[in-house]
């Protein structure tokens, strides 16, 4: 089967727009594979996945995240028989459906970039005690600039978010990262992008 000693992840946190794409595709660029089935913002389907349901479970969604009361009562029972070596899998999962021998493909370390880490970290950190995390910020006004204009888009998600909702989701992001890093004392870098 798998192989049990697979290495701990690098997780890239940060609000949505922040620029935690251009640290992944860095990451990508220097030969730490990203996933293979991916969105066009470069996040793994299946780390979408278990963060939107995590956030649904909880009562919320990406643009409008449950309060942190409600994301710790059901974070410690989400999935709690998934093992670290099936989201390993999940990672080298080819698009035919099966997934690729670890060994063969790659055994280093995967990279899960997801905005939605700001809220679910803690589960992340509950299954991989010693990944590392990556925390990108951003100038709160920029990010909303960017959020506002990404919302024109056509093939771009929806939130109908005002100026004002982006501002307090951006600021909601960064304190449930901040909060989860400070708690767990992960090993981290934040990382001021601009």
């Amino acid at each position: 089967m798998f192989n049990r000693n697979i290495q701990s992840p690098v997780l890239i946190v940060g609000m949505h727009r922040s620029g935690t794409s251009m640290v992944a595709k860095a990451f990508n660029e220097a030969g730490i594979y990203m996933g293979t089935l991916r969105d066009h913002n470069g996040e793994v389907l299946y780390g979408i996945d278990l963060n939107e349901r995590i956030l649904e479970r909880a009562g919320g969604s990406w643009h409008s995240p449950p309060t942190a009361e409600s994301l710790d009562m059901v974070m410690p029972s989400f999935e709690r028989k998934l093992e670290p070596v099936h989201i390993y899998g999940a990672h080298l999962k080819h698009p035919s459906g099966r997934a690729m021998r670890l060994k063969s493909v790659y055994s280093g370390p995967l990279v899960v970039k997801d905005p939605r880490l700001c809220m679910t970290l803690p589960w992340w950190l509950d299954k991989f005690p010693k990944a590392k995390v990556i925390w990108i910020l951003r100038d709160e006004d920029e990010v909303v600039s960017s959020l506002m204009r990404r919302q024109m888009k056509v093939d771009e998600a929806k939130s109908g978010l005002t100026k004002e909702e982006a501002l307090e989701l951006a600021r909601r992001y960064n304190e449930s990262a901040a909060m989860a890093i400070r708690t767990s004392g992960v090993a981290h870098r934040a990382v001021q992008y601009e």
